[in-house]
């Protein structure tokens, strides 16, 4: 997982208060747009106004997720969700507001940690619950998908590529 670290980048500084013990977290409103820039996997890029996703529309996709991924043919990333942290931001397209998530293998905040990158929240553990995760490559363990939480449909699941 070296290789990534060089097209690693830590945004931003706003806190929210995350879902403390929970595998997933909302991003601050001033964070969503770095979750939505990824340079290695389609993703829907700008897409203002930015909002706030509840935790209960997150709760509603977490349940729906290991499905969609099954049936996407990715049963291996829905059986490994546990070792995924997820990032959620809130966009608009088309006036419909829709919620990204940006999914990253969980070794990946201990590497960070080790390999002294400083967070702009000044810590290392949890900086990922309130700054968006841009990676370059790193493969298939790192993707993203969009969802609709009126239609509770996926769609645009996306993995990075490898350099």
């Amino acid at each position: 997982m070296n290789a990534f670290l060089a097209g690693l980048m830590l945004l931003g500084t706003l806190r929210q208060v995350p879902a403390e013990g929970k595998p997933w977290a909302i991003l601050p409103v001033a964070e969503s747009k770095s979750a939505l820039m990824q340079c290695s996997r389609v993703s829907p890029g700008p897409g203002e106004p930015y909002w706030s996703p509840t935790p209960a529309q997150i709760e509603e996709l977490e349940k729906r997720l290991p499905s969609y991924l099954r049936q996407q043919k990715h049963a291996g990333h829905a059986d490994k969700l546990p070792s995924y942290l997820r990032q959620y931001a809130g966009f608009t397209r088309k006036g419909r507001k829709l919620i990204y998530l940006n999914a990253f293998p969980t070794e990946m905040v201990d590497m960070l940690c080790r390999s002294g990158v400083k967070a702009a929240s000044g810590d290392c553990r949890n900086h990922w619950r309130v700054e968006g995760i841009f990676v370059c490559d790193g493969g298939d363990d790192f993707w993203g998908v969009e969802y609709d939480p009126e239609s509770k449909m996926f769609s645009g699941l996306g993995f990075n590529g490898s350099a």
